[in-house]
C-alpha cells in the first residue's frame, strides 16, 4: 500500500502491452491506512574537495520505513552530481559548490541532505608525446611513431599534428619523394577543456631515394624452336613504386605478356631481350633473358586426298593437294608427273595406247629450307572411243555481197586423233573451199541465206558437224532503164492525138510499167497514142516516161508535141516515184549502240513525205544515225524508208543491222552500304538492282552473319563486337551478273532486361500478411537468367509477397529483383512495402480483482495474468 495522510480505498489497474502496442487492463480495489514517517536522506562523506573539471565521490543513501531505499533528486548549485559521484565544472578561481539530495517516500513525507564540495582551478596541460621522437626514412616511404595526448582532468585528448614536409596519421609518417637527403618535423599540438595546451616535436630524416627497382625474367635463360615461343614471367618491384616500365627490347623476336616469340631463323641463333623500369626519383633497374633459338628442322606436311586416282585415257581427276608448315602455315608446293600434269587440284591425263601407271610428285619447302614431299598414283586406263571430233567454223556466221566471197575457216580436232579431215557441203549455189575457207556466194537479186555444213569422222567412226551461216545480199543495181519514144517529135492539134512507140529496155529487167506524165495532153504508153489537149493557142508540150528496174533505178524518156490552137489539153499528172538509198546499207553495232548510215531521197517533182521505221531500236535521218535497243541475245534488225512525192509516188528502201548482244551487267547497290547495329537489332540499307535491258532485277542476297530481307538487315545475338558481310547478286536475261556488298559493324548487346513489379507499391500490408504482385521480365534477346528477388524484410516467391510479424508500424521495406540476358546485361525492378504492426491487445487480468482491510505498509498475493495471441 502507499504511505497516505489518511485513510484511503486504492484502485491498482493493470495494464499489459503486446509486441505490437496493443494494451489490456484490469483493476484491483485496496483500503489503505495512511502513513507518517519521512525518509532519511545521507551524503558520506558530507564535503569534497576536488580539482577543476575533476570528480569526487560520496555515497548518497535515502531510506523509508514503508518504501525501503528511495531514489532521491539532487540539485547542484555548480556542476553536477549523479551515481555517488560529484563532477566538478571548470573553474578559473576556487570555488565552493553545494549539492542538495531530497527524497520523498509514497504518503508525501520529505527528507534531505546536504553535500560541500571545494573546487580547486586546473592548471596543468596535456602530456603529449611521440615515441620514438625521432625517425629516418626513406623517400616516399614511411616510419612508425605512437603519438599519445594526456590530461588529468579530460584523460585522452586527440592532438592536432602540422607537418614542414610530408604527413602523419594513424602513428605513421609518411615521407615525400626528395632527391636530396631531408630533415622534416612534425609538430602535435593538445589542448585541455580548461584551455591547457601541450605540444610535442617529431623530427624525421628522409633519405633521398637510390634504390632502383628489382627486375627479374624467371627463368632467365629460355630455348625455343625458330619460329616458336616461350614463357618467362617479367616481374619489376620498387620499394617505393615503379612509375615506368618495365619496357623490354630484343635483338631478335619479340616479348609481350610474358611470352617470347622467336623469329624464322636458318641456323642456330643466340637472342638476348632486356627488361628495363624506373622508380619515382629517377632509379632504373634492368633484367636480361637469353634466348637459344634452334633452327627450323621440321619438314612441311604435304599430302595428296586421295593419294591415288584412276581416270581414262586423256580424263581428269580430282585429288586435293594441301602443303602446311608449322612455321610457315600453309605453303604452296611444286608438282612434277611422270605423265600428264596436275593443276588446282585436277590430274590431267595423256591419250595412252595402253593402260598406264603415273604418279605425280609434291615438294613444298620452308621458309628453313625443310622440305616435304606426296606421292599420287594414277592408273590410266584406255577407254572406248565415243567422243566425236570437234568441228568448227572461224567465225560462224558471215554476210557477203551477191557474186562476192568471204571467208571462214574450218577445222576439225578429235580427242585421240588429233586433226581430222572435214568435208563441206553448202546449200542455194554457195561454194566453198576447205583449202582456203572461201565462200563464194551464187549471184542473187533478193537476199539470200546459205548453209554451209562440216561433216568428219575419226577412226572409231564418231561424226562431228558445225554448221557456217552466210547472209547474201542482192548488189546495189545503179543502172537506170533506158527509154525511147520513136518519133520523140510529135504535132497534133488542138484536142486530137498523135502516135510515137514508147520503148524501155534495162540490164537486169523492168520491174515496173512505165509511167508518163506530160506538161499538156495525154501518152497512153500501150498504144503509143498521145492525146492533145484543146488549147487556144498554140502550145508546145513534153511527155516524159518513167521506167524503174528492180533496184529502184529510174530511167526517162521525154516526147516534145507541138499542139497547134485551140488548146484543150488538161495537166499531165507526175508519176515518177522518188529514190532512196541507204549508204552503206548494213551495219554492225554493239546492244544499246549507234551506227551511220546516209539516207538520201530525191524526186523528178519533190519528195513531200519520208517515214523510217525499225523492226528494233530508231534511225535519225537527220543525223544519219541508227541507235540500237539493249538485247540480250544476237539480233537482225530491218530500218525500212518509205518516201512519196507530190503526185503520191512511193517508194521504199531497206538498212539492214546486226545487233549484238548486251554484255553490261546489272548495277547492284545497298546504300547506305555499311551498317552498325546493337546485338540482335535491325539496321535499313536500301537493295537496288537495275539493268539497262531487264530494268529493276529481284537480287538473291546471302549473309555470313545475321540475314537481310525487304531492306532491313537483322543482326544476330553476338556476345562481342561482329563484322558481318552480306552479299547481293542480281543477274540479268543475258546471264550477266553484278554484285554489292553490305558490311555491318554488329556491337554486342547492352540493353538490359525490363524488370517490373505490378504494383510496385504495396501500402499497410498486415503484419505477417501475404499479398499478390505480379512479377515480369522480358529482354529483346531473352532473359537467360533471373529473375531472382531478395527482400530487405518479409520473403517474395511465385508472385506472392510474405510480410514479417512486425511490433511497429515498418516502412521503408523492399524487394529487389534482378535478371540478365544472354549478354550479361542486368535489370532490376523494386518492390516497396510498408508493414503494418499488431492491432489486437493483449487480455490482462487479476485473481483477485478487489483486495478489502489491507493494513498500511502490508502486503498481499494477487496473480496477475497478461496473453497476447
Amino acid at each position: 500500500a502507499p504511505d497516505v495522510s489518511e485513510d484511503t480505498t486504492a484502485t491498482c489497474t493493470a495494464t499489459a502491452s503486446d509486441a505490437a502496442g496493443n494494451e489490456g487492463t484490469a483493476t484491483l480495489t485496496v483500503s489503505v491506512a495512511k502513513e507518517t514517517v519521512a525518509p532519511e536522506v545521507i551524503f558520506s562523506p558530507g564535503t569534497l574537495t576536488v580539482n577543476s573539471g575533476g570528480t569526487g565521490s560520496s555515497t548518497l543513501t535515502a531510506t523509508d520505513d514503508v518504501d525501503g531505499t528511495v531514489v532521491p533528486d539532487v540539485t547542484c548549485d555548480s556542476g553536477s552530481f549523479a551515481n555517488n559521484t560529484y563532477t566538478a565544472p571548470d573553474v578559473s578561481v576556487d570555488t565552493t559548490a553545494t549539492c542538495t539530495a531530497t527524497a520523498e517516500d509514497t504518503a508525501g513525507n520529505e527528507g534531505t541532505a546536504t553535500l560541500t564540495v571545494s573546487v580547486a582551478k586546473e592548471t596543468v596541460a596535456p602530456e603529449v608525446s611521440f615515441t620514438p621522437a625521432t625517425l629516418a626514412v626513406d623517400s616516399g616511404g614511411t616510419g612508425s611513431s605512437t603519438l599519445t595526448a594526456t590530461d588529468d582532468v579530460d584523460g585522452t585528448v586527440v592532438p592536432d599534428v602540422t607537418c614542414d614536409a610530408g604527413s602523419f596519421a594513424n602513428n605513421t609518417y609518411t615521407a615525400p619523394d626528395v632527391s636530396a637527403d631531408t630533415t622534416a618535423t612534425c609538430t602535435a599540438t593538445a589542448e585541455d577543456t580548461a584551455g591547457n595546451e601541450g605540444t610535442a616535436t617529431l623530427t624525421v630524416s628522409v633519405a633521398k631515394e637510390t634504390v632502383a627497382p628489382e627486375v627479374s625474367f624467371t627463368p632467365a635463360t629460355l630455348a625455343v624452336d625458330s619460329g616458336g615461343t616461350g614463357s618467362s614471367t617479367l616481374t619489376a618491384t620498387d620499394n617505393v613504386g615503379v612509375t615506368t616500365g618495365p619496357a623490354v627490347t630484343c635483338t631478335q623476336g619479340s616479348f609481350a605478356n610474358n611470352t617470347y616469340t622467336a623469329p624464322d631463323v636458318s641456323v642456330d641463333t643466340t637472342a638476348t631481350c632486356t627488361a628495363t623500369a624506373s622508380d619515382a626519383a629517377g632509379n632504373a633497374g634492368t633484367a636480361t633473358l637469353t634466348i637459344s633459338i634452334a633452327k627450323e628442322t621440321v619438314a612441311p606436311e604435304v599430302s595428296f586426298s586421295p593419294g591415288t586416282l584412276a581416270v581414262d585415257s586423256g580424263g581428269t581427276g580430282s585429288s586435293t593437294l594441301t602443303a602446311t608448315d608449322d612455321v610457315d602455315g600453309t605453303i604452296t608446293p611444286t608438282v612434277t608427273c611422270t605423265h600428264g600434269s596436275f593443276a588446282n587440284n585436277t590430274y590431267t591425263a595423256p591419250v595412252v595406247s595402253a593402260d598406264t601407271t603415273a604418279t605425280c610428285t609434291a615438294t613444298a619447302s620452308d621458309a628453313a629450307g625443310n622440305a616435304g614431299t606426296a606421292t599420287l598414283t594414277v592408273s590410266i586406263t584406255i577407254a572406248p572411243d565415243t567422243e566425236p571430233p570437234v568441228l568448227t567454223f572461224t567465225p560462224a556466221t558471215l554476210l557477203v555481197g551477191s557474186g562476192r566471197t568471204g571467208t571462214s575457216r574450218v577445222s576439225a580436232i578429235d580427242a585421240v586423233d588429233g586433226t581430222v579431215a572435214p568435208t563441206v557441203s553448202c546449200t542455194n549455189r554457195g561454194g566453198y573451199d576447205i583449202g582456203t575457207g572461201m565462200f563464194t556466194a551464187p549471184a542473187v537479186a533478193v537476199d539470200t541465206e546459205s548453209v554451209c555444213t562440216a561433216t568428219a569422222t575419226d577412226t572409231a567412226g564418231n561424226e562431228g558437224t558445225a554448221t557456217l551461216t552466210v547472209s547474201i545480199f542482192a548488189l546495189l543495181d545503179e543502172t537506170p532503164p533506158v527509154l525511147t519514144f520513136s518519133p520523140a517529135v510529135l504535132t497534133a492539134d488542138s484536142g486530137a492525138t498523135a502516135m510515137s512507140t514508147l520503148t524501155v529496155t534495162d540490164n537486169a529487167g523492168v520491174t515496173t510499167d512505165p509511167a508518163v506524165t506530160c506538161t499538156h495532153g495525154a501518152f497512153d504508153p500501150d498504144t503509143g497514142t498521145y492525146t492533145a489537149p484543146v488549147v487556144s493557142v498554140d502550145t508546145a508540150a513534153t511527155c516524159t516516161a518513167t521506167a524503174s528496174d528492180a533496184a529502184g533505178n529510174a530511167g526517162t524518156a521525154t516526147l516534145t508535141v507541138s499542139i497547134a490552137a485551140p488548146d484543150t489539153e488538161p495537166p499531165v499528172p507526175d508519176t515518177e516515184p522518188p529514190v532512196l538509198t541507204f549508204t552503206p546499207a548494213t551495219l554492225t553495232v554493239n546492244s544499246g549502240g549507234t551506227g551511220s548510215s546516209t539516207f538520201t531521197a530525191t524526186d523528178n517533182v519533190g519528195v513531200t513525205r519520208v517515214r523510217v521505221t525499225c523492226t528494233l531500236g530508231s534511225y535519225d535521218r537527220n543525223t544519219g544515225t541508227y541507235t540500237a535497243p539493249v538485247v540480250s541475245f544476237n539480233a537482225m534488225v530491218l530500218c525500212t524508208a518509205r518516201a512519196e512525192d507530190a503526185a503520191r509516188n512511193r517508194r521504199t528502201a531497206t538498212l539492214r543491222i546486226s545487233v549484238a548482244k548486251e554484255t553490261v551487267a546489272p548495277e547492284v547497290i545497298f546504300s547506305p552500304a555499311t551498317l552498325a547495329v546493337n546485338s540482335g537489332g535491325t539496321g535499313s540499307s536500301t537493295l537496288t538492282a537495275t539493268d539497262d535491258v531487264d530494268g529493276t532485277v529481284v537480287p538473291d542476297v546471302t549473309c555470313d552473319a545475321g540475314s537481310f530481307a525487304n531492306n532491313t538487315y537483322t543482326a544476330p545475338v553476338v556476345s562481342a563486337d561482329t563484322t558481318a558481310t552480306c552479299t547481293a547478286t542480281a543477274e540479268d536475261t543475258a546471264g550477266n551478273a553484278g554484285t554489292a556488298t553490305l558490311t555491318v559493324s554488329v556491337a554486342k548487346e547492352t540493353v538490359a532486361p525490363e524488370v517490373s513489379f505490378s504494383p510496385a507499391t504495396l501500402d499497410n500490408v498486415a503484419s505477417g500478411a501475404t499479398v499478390s504482385v505480379t512479377l515480369t521480365a522480358t529482354d529483346n534477346v531473352g532473359v537467360t537468367t533471373g529473375p531472382d528477388v531478395t527482400c530487405t524484410q518479409g520473403s517474395f516467391a511465385n508472385n506472392t509477397y510474405t510480410a514479417p510479424d512486425v511490433s511497429a508500424d515498418t516502412t521503408g521495406v523492399t524487394c529487389t529483383a534482378t535478371a540478365s540476358d544472354a549478354a550479361g546485361n542486368e535489370g532490376r525492378a523494386t518492390l516497396t512495402i510498408s508493414v503494418a504492426k499488431e492491432t489486437v491487445a493483449p487480455e490482462v487480468s487479476f485473481s483477485p480483482a478487489t483486495l478489502d482491510n489491507v493494513a498500511s505498509g502490508a502486503t498481499v498475493s494477487v496473480t496477475l495474468t497478461a496473453t497476447d495471441d
